[in-house]
C-alpha cells in the first residue's frame, strides 16, 4: 500500500503542510493485535478492550496514522510522542484525524520532522491531540551543525478538568501523591510481537523486516 502514496520530500514542499481530515475507526480485531504485541504486560489494555474502550496505545499514534494516510513515510522512526487524551474512546466509534506537518530541522546529520494532529468524534469533540517527532533514516550530506527546533507551540497539550470524571483510571490517579515515582518494567520486544502489532499490514517495514532496518542504518 505504501507504493500507492507519494514519498514525502521535505526539501520540495512548503511547511507547514496541512493534511486533510482522514476518517478512522478502531475495531476489536485491531485492538486484539495491540494486546498480543504487549506480551505479558497486556492486562490493563485487555481490561479496557473488554469494557469496549480503546487502549491508550491505539490513539497515541493518531498523528502517525494521519501522515501515512497521505504519504509513504516508511524508513523513518518516531523518537518522541506527546499526547493528551481528552476523553475515553469506544471501539468502532467513528473518528476524524486532521493536522499538519509543521516543520523540520537537521540534527546530528539527520532530518527531523514534527507533525501535529487532532482527533475528533462524530460530534466534533476533541478525543486526542498529539505531536510526533520523527527522525529520517537516511543521513543527509552537508548537514553538520544543529539547528534549534522551531515551532514548539505547535501543540500545547492541556488538561480539561471537566472531563476528569470520565477517566476510567481516575481512582488510581487520585491515589497518587506529589513526588511519587511511577516505574515500568522491562519487556523484551520480539519480532513476533511486532508482527502481531501490525497485523501483517506493516506500512513501515523497518519494524518487521530486519534486512530493511539494517539497510536504513537502524
Amino acid at each position: 500500500m505504501a507504493s500507492e502514496r507519494p514519498r514525502l520530500d521535505l526539501e520540495s514542499v512548503g511547511l507547514p503542510l496541512e493534511l486533510g481530515a482522514t476518517p478512522r475507526t478502531i475495531d476489536r480485531q485491531t485492538a486484539d493485535g495491540w494486546i498480543a504485541a504487549l506480551g505479558e504486560r497486556h492486562s490493563a489494555s485487555l481490561a479496557l478492550v473488554g469494557a469496549g474502550l480503546v487502549p491508550p496505545q491505539g490513539v497515541s499514534g493518531s498523528t502517525i496514522f494521519l501522515g501515512y494516510s497521505h504519504y509513504d513515510l516508511s524508513g523513518g522512526v518516531y523518537s518522541r510522542e506527546q499526547v493528551t487524551f481528552h476523553r475515553p474512546l469506544h471501539l468502532d466509534e467513528p473518528l476524524s484525524v486532521a493536522g499538519s506537518i509543521a516543520y523540520s530541522y537537521p540534527k546530528r546529520g539527520r532530518r527531523y520532522r514534527v507533525m501535529a494532529s487532532r482527533t475528533t468524534d462524530s460530534q466534533g469533540r476533541t478525543v486526542v491531540s498529539s505531536r510526533s517527532t520523527s527522525v529520517e533514516a537516511f543521513v543527509e550530506s552537508g548537514v553538520g551543525s544543529e539547528e534549534s527546533p522551531k515551532g514548539e507551540d505547535v501543540v500545547a497539550p492541556t488538561v480539561d478538568p471537566t472531563l476528569q470524571s470520565e477517566n476510567p483510571c481516575v481512582g488510581k490517579l487520585l491515589a497518587l501523591s506529589a513526588g511519587d515515582v511511577i516505574r515500568g518494567t522491562a519487556q523484551i520486544v520480539t519480532l513476533d510481537m511486532m508482527l502481531a502489532w501490525d497485523g501483517g499490514q506493516s506500512h513501515n517495514p523497518i519494524h518487521t523486516d530486519p534486512a530493511r532496518a539494517a539497510r536504513e542504518g537502524l
